[in-house]
């Protein structure tokens, strides 16, 4: 079988897709997984370390643009188009997957007119504007959550959940050696947060006292990471700053306790993990799908849900006291935050691709 997946802009829009190879993988060791991606994207280089063919066209989001931009944007599509006719002719997959990014657009597109089997998956709650549109284009749409099925096309939804790595889903088998300290993973996605970073650093001075309880594990970015790490070393701070964690599941492994955006990715990674959190979701998102995102989790009572314009230091440090001081509430969190995960989701999205290959 050979299949190409299609994603990237950021992690969120990418590592479904290499838990879906890897289920392909387990089911069919002799199946060819490649992807495409965009041209100089961030995927290149974690599609690389996963070991797998990768392919970059050129592409463009066509939102929130001034009419020049978006015939500039035009034209790259276009021109993406061209290049994913190209890439498909040649090496001939059985099935399309895209995972909702507008790199998927061209591809999808291109499917479409070469007859190619199409499958489209959507990781949030609230459906982007590229996936409602390409849609109608997919012969199936998988949804992570039920909310999503009504706003596609009438019996093309199929509830599969959102995929994530294997490495993740062990983590909640593994027994986590208490060691004293509170421990807190932090971090804004892929590229950061910087309105994260900066609460954290006003906090950290307020929880002088309590220092000696915790401990902070702080993804920062690129861009953030040389004044953020000079904060901890030089305020000697309980814990470690890294421009970008590449071993997410020994990061939840090692975590009471998770402070971040709600990306529908990270969403899924929770539920895997069973770690609570408190998601502060990023304002300018589409739609503000990362808000719908923590709402799943807060309605269940498996983190608590944070408006970016109310997050302060005085705020953060307030929470992070409170559930120092409540570890009930923090365990009580993890368990409802386990029931949500989907542990057969990857295997769900390989079996449809599987189906449509027989189209």
């Amino acid at each position: 079988m050979r299949i190409i997946i299609v994603g990237g802009g950021t992690g969120g829009h990418l590592y479904p897709g290499i838990a879906v190879a890897q289920a392909l993988k387990r089911w069919d060791p002799r199946a060819r997984t490649m992807f495409i991606g965009s041209r100089g994207g961030l995927e290149r280089e974690i599609v690389a370390r996963e070991g797998y063919r990768y392919f970059e066209i050129t592409s463009s989001a066509l939102v929130r643009r001034k009419v020049r931009q978006q015939l500039i944007a035009l034209g790259r599509l276009m021109q993406g188009f061209g290049e994913a006719v190209r890439i498909l002719r040649r090496v001939q997959p059985q099935v399309i997957l895209g995972l909702g990014s507008y790199i998927s657009a061209p591809v999808i597109l291109a499917a479409c007119l070469l007859g190619i089997p199409r499958l489209i998956h959507e990781q949030n709650v609230l459906p982007g504007l590229t996936n409602r549109f390409l849609s109608h284009l997919a012969n199936r749409v998988a949804v992570s959550f039920p909310e999503s099925s009504a706003r596609f096309p009438k019996g093309k939804a199929v509830v599969t959940g959102n995929p994530v790595r294997p490495a993740i889903w062990e983590v909640r088998r593994r027994q986590r050696e208490p060691n004293g300290r509170f421990h807190l993973l932090m971090f804004g996605g892929s590229q950061g947060a910087h309105h994260l970073n900066e609460a954290m650093l006003d906090a950290l001075p307020r929880l002088s006292d309590v220092r000696e309880s915790l401990w902070v594990v702080h993804q920062t970015g690129q861009h953030d990471y040389p004044p953020v790490q000079m904060a901890y070393t030089d305020g000697s701070y309980p814990g470690l700053a890294h421009a970008y964690i590449q071993d997410m599941a020994a990061a939840y492994a090692a975590a009471d306790f998770v402070i971040c955006r709600a990306g529908a990715t990270t969403v899924a990674e929770l539920m895997a993990t069973g770690r609570p959190a408190m998601l502060i979701p990023f304002p300018y998102a589409a739609n503000d799908h990362q808000t719908h995102n923590a709402q799943v989790m807060a309605a269940a009572g498996a983190a608590e849900l944070i408006q970016d314009h109310l997050l302060s230091g005085s705020l953060l440090s307030e929470r992070i006291r409170h559930y120092l001081a409540h570890p009930d509430d923090v365990a009580a969190m993890a368990t409802r935050c386990l029931t949500l995960g989907k542990p057969d989701a990857a295997t769900h999205v390989a079996h449809l691709c599987l189906e449509l290959c027989r189209l």
